[in-house]
């Protein structure tokens, strides 16, 4: 449809994609994991966690595996899926966010999860790694083309096993992933 002389045209308005983030429920067996992804809060009572809060196909079940989602920010944390859709001291996985200003999770998102389950942890280090010489240069040779250009650093990785015939799940960390209450 053309635009009516005088008027300005519609446009599609530009939604967060953390607001629209694929929150994954994964079910085998006893195993029970909910993937939050990037989800946060949402604007409403029809997006984000609370949408999914409410939805009439969410599983009954408590998923014991929770990746958790936007870094632990509290803008993503929702006490009601802790609540209704995790069991008592979840198995609680995240990663870092070490690109912006603010480094997520912060200690108060730290001190929140931690105080939830015990059984938490994190990919890597909570803070961004010092520049090395190679990055530095590299940086400097795209000057030009790119900007703020960092180094990420390395990134560990958790393995959960669940214990056949058991509820309880065996982690192994590979470094730099480590338990986020103990850091």
């Amino acid at each position: 449809m053309a635009p009516v002389e005088g008027q300005q045209p519609k446009r599609v308005a530009v939604a967060d994609p953390n607001t629209l983030t694929c929150v994954i429920w994964l079910e085998a067996g006893p195993a029970r994991i909910l993937l939050g992804g990037d989800l946060e809060l949402g604007p409403g009572a029809g997006c984000g966690w609370n949408a999914v809060l409410s939805s009439p196909f969410r599983p009954a079940a408590e998923a014991s595996v929770f990746k958790v989602p936007h870094h632990g920010s509290s803008n993503a944390h929702h006490p009601e899926v802790w609540e209704n859709m995790l069991t008592k001291e979840p198995l609680a996985l995240l990663t870092p966010y070490r690109l912006g200003r603010h480094e997520l999770p912060t200690p108060t998102d730290r001190q929140r999860i931690c105080g939830i389950t015990d059984a938490a942890y994190i990919t890597s280090g909570l803070k961004s790694p010092s520049q090395t010489a190679q990055a530095k240069k590299v940086a400097a040779q795209l000057s030009g083309t790119a900007r703020n250009v960092q180094q990420e650093g390395k990134a560990g990785h958790i393995r959960a096993r669940l214990v056949p015939g058991s509820s309880n799940w065996n982690v192994d960390l590979a470094h730099p992933a480590r338990h986020l209450c103990k850091t």
